[in-house]
């Protein structure tokens, strides 16, 4: 069985693989509807599913080139925005855990 930090490091080599392939916000998908989704789940409610993730990615990122400072290295005020978009992130994600007694 592989520990976790086996397991972080092939999710690592994948994400850079899908990276360089131009194909993260699918691996992204595919992980997801693999992870999330029932697999009996209605095929259309799959396509609407699928539709609101890249939606999301699209908004992300479309947002990111848009609030980002001219010039080739990050600013300051660039790394505080990435900053509070990572813990906005955080959050969502300690959301989904089930609540510990």
């Amino acid at each position: 069985m592989s520990t976790k930090n086996e397991m972080q490091e092939t999710a690592t080599k994948l994400t850079n693989q899908l990276a360089e392939q131009g194909r993260i916000i699918e691996g992204g998908w595919t992980g997801f509807a693999f992870l999330v989704l029932n697999r009996g789940l209605d095929p259309i409610k799959a396509m609407e599913l699928r539709k609101a993730f890249y939606a999301g990615a699209l908004h992300l990122f479309s947002s990111i080139m848009v609030m980002l400072d001219p010039g080739a290295e990050p600013s300051e005020k660039d790394l505080k925005k990435m900053e509070l978009i990572s813990k906005e992130l955080q959050e969502f994600e300690a959301s989904l855990r089930p609540a510990r007694n």
